[in-house]
């Protein structure tokens, strides 16, 4: 990733700032519920101005762990430089650069303080778009959305799936360029990112098998078959 990415996304964010008696709890901060559910209208109105984006792009608050937590979104996170370790169902995670994680709607899980040099970048996405891309991409028998699939199952469990995407130009690049508009120049066009997100999950589901790491119950197809 160009340096002055890397410069851009280092520097200390408004929300890094607060000192541990002026910060507001996460939980305040980013839901509105009796649960720590972080809601994805909440979250886009920070990033965006407009709570009623399907899809944001922010960077990842450093320096302190982020408690236990679900969302009521798709979450991807990608790693642009050091490792981010998440906590889920009783064991970690640790998503190193130029890898990513996706985690699906109500997944429970936490994540470990993270350095000066550990970015991460998180797009949040509505379900019913991560859902709509994923079924155009089922018509496409040269894909697998199995992977994908899985983040949208019904059973109870947490559901996530890593990709080791690190060696392929194609979604490392596809990643820089989202993240220089959306983050460095502050000028996100939403059909744009879109269509990003939509080939970003054509190249995740082109992936080998043994470049991603599935943890879920069951798949959404499988679900829809058993009903």
């Amino acid at each position: 990733m160009k340096d002055e990415i890397i410069k851009k996304l280092s520097a200390i964010s408004a929300e890094e700032q607060f000192t541990p008696v002026e910060r507001p709890s996460e939980q305040e901060m980013y839901s509105r519920s009796g649960r720590f559910i972080i809601e994805r209208r909440i979250i886009s109105s920070i990033s965006t101005g407009e709570a009623t984006a399907a899809i944001c792009m922010r960077s990842h608050p450093r320096f302190r762990a982020f408690p236990s937590h679900t969302h009521d979104f798709i979450e991807i996170m990608y790693v642009c430089g050091g490792s981010i370790t998440h906590e889920i169902g009783g064991g970690t995670v640790t998503v190193h650069t130029g890898e990513l994680i996706i985690l699906g709607k109500d997944t429970h899980h936490s994540i470990k303080p993270s350095s000066i040099s550990d970015i991460g970048i998180n797009l949040i996405i509505s379900t019913d778009l991560f859902e709509l891309m994923l079924n155009a991409l089922r018509h496409d028998s040269t894909l697998n959305t199995r992977r994908l699939d899985a983040l949208l199952g019904r059973a109870e469990g947490d559901r996530f799936c890593v990709f080791n995407c690190a060696d392929h130009l194609e979604i490392t690049n596809l990643m820089e360029s989202m993240i220089w508009s959306v983050v460095c120049r502050e000028s996100a066009d939403g059909y744009i990112l879109e269509q990003s997100l939509k080939l970003l999950l054509c190249y995740l589901c082109s992936l080998p098998e043994e470049q991603a790491s599935l943890a879920a119950e069951d798949t959404y197809t499988e679900n829809i078959k058993k009903r």
